[in-house]
C-alpha cells in the first residue's frame, strides 16, 4: 500500500462508498473514513491520489470484480466520469490552494477527456501515464 511507503507524510483517506473502507485501505484504516466529496476533504492537501469509480453505467465488468466490489465503487454515470468530474471541479475551485499533485486512475478511453478537465482545473502540467501493458491508466496534473 502506498501509505506504507510514506511514513513521514500525513495521510487522510476516504471512500465515497459505505462499507468499502477496508477494501481501500485495509483493516488498520490509516485514518480513513466514508465521506462525500467536498471541499472540506480537499484542504489542505499537497497531493490527491484517487481511484474513483470510472466505469460507465451498464457496462459489464468481470465476474471477479462484480462479486467483490460495491456498484458505487465502480459505476459513475453514462460516460463513467461523474465522480472524477466532480472531484476535478472541486479541486479547480481551490485556485492557488489546489494540491500540487492530482493523480487519477481511469480507463484508457477516458484519458484525453480527463486530461482536458485537469488542465481546465488550473494544472500547468498534465501527463497521461501508462501502466505496464502500455495503456493510459493515470492522468496526473502538477501545479
Amino acid at each position: 500500500m502506498l501509505a506504507d511507503h510514506l511514513e513521514r507524510m500525513k495521510r487522510d483517506g476516504f471512500t465515497v462508498v459505505e462499507g468499502a473502507i477496508e477494501l481501500v485501505v485495509g483493516p488498520d484504516r490509516h485514518g480513513a473514513r466514508c465521506a462525500d466529496l467536498g471541499l472540506e476533504l480537499l484542504q489542505p492537501a499537497d497531493a490527491i491520489l484517487a481511484n474513483l469509480p470510472y466505469v460507465p453505467d451498464g457496462v459489464a465488468v468481470a465476474p471477479e470484480i462484480a462479486r467483490y466490489e460495491p456498484a458505487g465503487a465502480l459505476f459513475a454515470g453514462v460516460d463513467g466520469l461523474d465522480v472524477i468530474r466532480r472531484l476535478v471541479t472541486l479541486v479547480g475551485r481551490l485556485g492557488v490552494a489546489r494540491p500540487a499533485l492530482l493523480a487519477l486512475e481511469l480507463s484508457p478511453e477516458q484519458a484525453a477527456e480527463v486530461a482536458a478537465l485537469v488542465a481546465d482545473a488550473g494544472y500547468a502540467t498534465v501527463q497521461r501515464l501508462c501502466d505496464l501493458a502500455g495503456s493510459e491508466r493515470v492522468v496526473a496534473g502538477r501545479a
